[in-house]
């Protein structure tokens, strides 16, 4: 992967019982690489607040 690419990312979803349903999936466009030097590395992405909230249709708190 590399600055410019995009990438899916993939939201686990479930009801209002806690069944779960289909994940979300969201693309995302890659604005920079982080290295940190671990196991981290493989499996970490920031994203800007404001959009994490509207993924999870969570209100801005």
């Amino acid at each position: 992967m590399k600055q410019g690419d995009w990438v899916s990312i993939m939201i686990p979803n479930a009801d209002a019982d806690h069944q779960l349903l289909q994940p979300k999936r969201v693309r995302l466009h890659v604005t920079g690489i982080l290295q940190l030097s671990g196991q981290l590395d493989h499996s970490f992405a920031m994203i800007p607040m404001q959009d994490a909230q509207q993924y999870l249709e969570m209100a801005a708190a």
